[in-house]
């Protein structure tokens, strides 16, 4: 599932691995074709402010700037992020997931999570 994925990328990366050995290669094509601002790929709702914040601490760490998908199109990552988790964001500045699984109903958790996002969104820029 996505934020798994992005973990993974994440450690590929820590761990110091060439950005061409196959198994970050294939970490990187399936985040490409299972991109998506709308749910934690495979999970749905589930954990999804947790995946927004290891998409945006992965992308970042591998110093991708911008995401070829599988139909060809070329996104900028940072702007399409930054603009999803602003639209969402309530009233009150917080930000909170319908779906509890993983205590993501507690806003505070969310919002710690989203934050996290968008100082990556913001570093990169």
């Amino acid at each position: 599932y996505g934020s798994a994925s992005y973990n993974g990328l994440l450690s590929f990366i820590y761990a110091q691995m060439d950005k061409n050995d196959p198994r970050v290669v294939a970490v990187k094509e399936w985040l490409t074709r299972n991109y998506s601002l709308n749910e934690n790929p495979g999970l749905g709702k589930d954990g999804l402010f947790y995946y927004y914040h290891t998409m945006a601490k992965a992308l970042s760490a591998a110093k991708l700037d911008l995401l070829k998908l599988k139909d060809g199109k070329v996104i900028d990552w940072r702007a399409e992020l930054g603009r999803k988790l602003l639209n969402i964001q309530a009233g009150d500045g917080s930000w909170k997931n319908d779906a509890g699984r993983w205590m993501e109903s507690d806003d505070v958790l969310v919002t710690a999570y989203t934050l996290l996002a968008l100082a990556r969104i913001h570093q990169g820029l």
